[in-house]
């Protein structure tokens, strides 16, 4: 039964999916352990990324950085609406292919993870709301 959830949670491809499976799994177990919440919260921010166009997300040190695809959707427009409304959160490098810097600011686990999630999520209302400067 575990490996089924764990499967079915690698498999997962949108944040509502995430969501329901949480949901599912905490109503059949009660608790949810914080090894398994953090793996939820990863196919949250796979399912996120890809929705952006983000092709990698990788940590080096105490920087991560998330690649877009060069056929992403986003325009010089939204990478200064970003870069405003995140200020001082990311550091944009590129503009065919950009990368979205994010400063770990000593974050590590759980709280990373959180703060990755987030940054996907303004960026995401940003582009859903048409975000002009």
């Amino acid at each position: 039964l575990k490996m089924d959830i764990y499967r079915r949670i690698a498999a997962v491809e949108s944040v509502e999916e995430a969501d329901d499976l949480e949901d599912e799994v905490e109503d059949r177990f009660g608790d949810i352990p914080k090894a398994t919440r953090n793996l939820l919260m990863i196919s949250r921010i796979r399912a996120l990324a890809a929705e952006l166009g983000i092709e990698s997300i990788i940590q080096k040190g105490d920087i991560v950085n998330m690649k877009f695809h060069k056929n992403s959707k986003l325009t010089a427009e939204l990478l200064m609406a970003i870069n405003v409304v995140l200020n001082r959160q990311v550091n944009i490098i590129g503009s065919s292919s950009p990368t979205i810097a994010v400063k770990t600011r000593g974050n590590k686990g759980t709280k990373l993870l959180l703060r990755i999630q987030k940054i996907l999520e303004e960026i995401r209302a940003l582009q859903e709301s048409g975000a002009v400067v």
